[in-house]
């Protein structure tokens, strides 16, 4: 699994969890899944949520995958961020 094109956004949310970035995911050679969220709790820690189409979520997955994506998503968040503050 990689995480592709993160990139911070500001799109608030509808109740105390904002999101934070948008990215995709490649999950090999042959699937890539776009348009994912990374969004912050209250509690300051991340979840990740799949894309809508037609007001439907597009995927589910298991705690344990949900848990692999937010780890690789919130790091590369966190480069991502990193980079950011180098370059001003």
């Amino acid at each position: 699994m990689q995480i592709l094109d993160i990139e911070p956004v500001d799109y608030g949310g509808p109740g105390p969890t904002v999101t934070v970035a948008r990215f995709h995911i490649s999950l090999s050679p042959a699937l890539t899944l776009r348009n994912w969220q990374l969004r912050r709790k209250p509690d300051g820690s991340f979840k990740v949520a799949a894309p809508k189409a037609f007001s439907e979520t597009t995927a589910y997955f298991t705690t344990e995958f949900a848990k692999a994506i937010t780890r690789a998503a919130v790091a590369a968040f966190e480069r991502h961020s990193a980079v950011d503050r180098h370059r001003s």
